[in-house]
């Protein structure tokens, strides 16, 4: 009896694209093209072998590559695109018969390439349009060190003194004294005066490379900055200045607001001689403007507006911040649209009869009353911006409350959905000092700050609005250094504002 040879297994050519689909190379190995299929994994398993090991250093690590890498990350999504594309349709053709590529075998298997590739578009197409928003959104926020900005420069390597971008340089010791001015005034140079000699800022040292500059004394101090600018107002309005810090061993975080009506508030040396109190008379809030309107006495550039609330906020507390981030309220508003609002329990009624809106020209009225409100932008602006009713602290205070339920509420679950819209609206309301290198480790050190204190500088806690009244400083830097001591160890804080009714929390997945 002849024995007939057993048929050979008939291979599928969608089964081979399907395969290459998930991981290339393996549908050529399906169509029995081993080496093929090797050579063709080794990219995939390349980029695969990277992610893991960054996830294994923790998911916040590989967050902040991927934000600070946004634009290379654009440019190998497209790479990759092409590169799975040839993968599938390469596993396709090594199985098909001949008739099939014409399109008159089986239909169906031609339906699946053609779904297979729409869907390898469609997945790395939008991977690498949302890294290019990412990469277009986080160049207009963060600095970058060779084309400087308004901001001043901090982290970035330091050019030899005496050139164009060099040290910062700071009036001397001969500069003529300006005119003391009252509260609320603005500082103005008589026409006497005259540009004193620049001295090198000697602090002014290169960061070692690979080195975060903000980890080298322990705790990182960034000052955050509610600018109030837009039409009806002149300049720009420091109305919101507040500082985190945070202890980088334990975690340890508080937030400190500063009252905008302070007034003569230290400044540093070589500044602080153009007045007769060596200090800036004005309120705190009108230093940034006149900065920028009086260029011989404060120095800097286009960054001394700056440079001068910074270096005050500094002297105040007797701190080297380690960056600035300023947020525009106005862009505020946009940033809490494209998170979906926000829910706010609001412990007491507020009424505003004459609250100013964005465009500066209109008034309404505001009414907010007691429980958990669900707030968009510009109701959320509101409420943390009015003072009509109660006081310039009061709205320190339903600031501070702000930033405490978007800690909670905005969880990555809630900011990925909506990445895109949220990177738009970044780039238009937030700037920062701070070097995009940077960001990395700063995502990384976001995962294990605990939530901070908060702290408020007001009379009603025994800080005078008067920074220069006897003892003032001394009570200020002493509540301030207190602020990272003992939180979780049961050591009563006595500067730490009295916690409002807890914050609604955002669902967990």
């Amino acid at each position: 009896m002849t024995h007939m040879p057993a048929p050979q297994t008939r291979r599928s050519a969608a089964a081979a694209a399907i395969l290459s689909f998930f991981i290339p190379g393996l549908g050529q190995i399906y169509a029995g093209r081993l080496l093929r299929g090797l050579l063709l994994a080794i990219p995939q398993i390349v980029v695969i072998a990277i992610l893991v090991g960054l996830y294994v250093r923790g998911p916040l690590v590989l967050t902040g590559v991927l934000f600070e890498q946004a634009l290379a990350i654009a440019v190998i999504n497209v790479l990759l695109l092409a590169y799975r594309a040839f993968a599938v349709i390469d596993a396709y053709l090594l199985v098909a018969r001949p008739a099939d590529r014409r399109g008159a075998g089986t239909a169906g298997a031609a339906v699946v390439l053609g779904l297979l590739l729409i869907a390898d578009v469609a997945l790395h197409g939008a991977a690498a349009f949302v890294s290019y928003r990412a990469s277009v959104a986080t160049s207009a926020v963060f600095r970058d060190c060779e084309a400087g900005g308004e901001l001043p420069t901090r982290g970035c390597p330091t050019p030899p003194p005496g050139s164009p971008s060099g040290p910062t340089m700071t009036p001397g010791p001969s500069a003529t004294l300006g005119p003391t001015l009252e509260p609320g005034a603005t500082a103005s140079p008589t026409p006497e005066a005259t540009a004193p000699p620049a001295t090198v800022d000697p602090s002014a040292t290169p960061i070692a490379p690979g080195t975060s500059y903000w980890a080298q004394n322990g705790r990182l101090d960034i000052f955050l900055i509610g600018a109030d600018a837009g039409p009806g107002r002149t300049g720009l309005r420091t109305d919101t200045m507040l500082v985190l810090s945070v202890d980088l061993a334990t975690g340890r975080s508080a937030l400190t607001g500063i009252p905008r009506n302070a007034y003569r508030a230290p400044l540093p040396a070589g500044v602080a001689e153009a007045f007769s109190c060596r200090c800036f008379p004005g309120l705190l809030n009108a230093l940034f403007t006149a900065a920028i309107q009086s260029p011989e006495t404060f120095p800097g550039g286009e960054n001394r507006g700056y440079l001068a609330i910074s270096g005050a906020i500094e002297e105040i507390f007797q701190i080297e911040l380690d960056g600035i981030v300023v947020v525009d309220l106005n862009g505020f508003v946009t940033t809490v649209d494209a998170l979906g609002g926000i829910d706010m329990n609001v412990d007491s009624p507020l009424h505003d009869d004459r609250y100013a809106a964005e465009d500066g020209r209109t008034f309404e009225v505001l009414d907010f009353q007691p429980g958990i409100q669900h707030m968009d932008g510009h109701r959320a602006l509101a409420y943390v911006r009015s003072r009509q009713q109660d006081s310039d602290y009061g709205r320190m205070g339903r600031q501070q409350d702000f930033l405490h339920a978007a800690r909670l509420q905005y969880t990555p679950c809630r900011i990925l959905p909506r990445l895109p819209e949220l990177l738009d609206s970044l780039k238009d309301a937030v700037r920062t000092d701070i070097p995009l290198s940077e960001v990395p480790a700063l995502i990384e050190l976001s995962g294990r700050i605990r939530v901070p204190r908060r702290v408020v500088l007001t009379p009603d806690e025994g800080f005078p609005s008067d920074l220069s009244a006897p003892g003032n400083l001394e009570s200020i830097r002493e509540a301030f250094a207190a602020s990272l001591i003992g939180q979780g160890d049961g050591i009563p804080d006595p500067s730490a504002r009295p916690s409002r009714a807890p914050q609604p929390t955002a669902a967990g997945c």
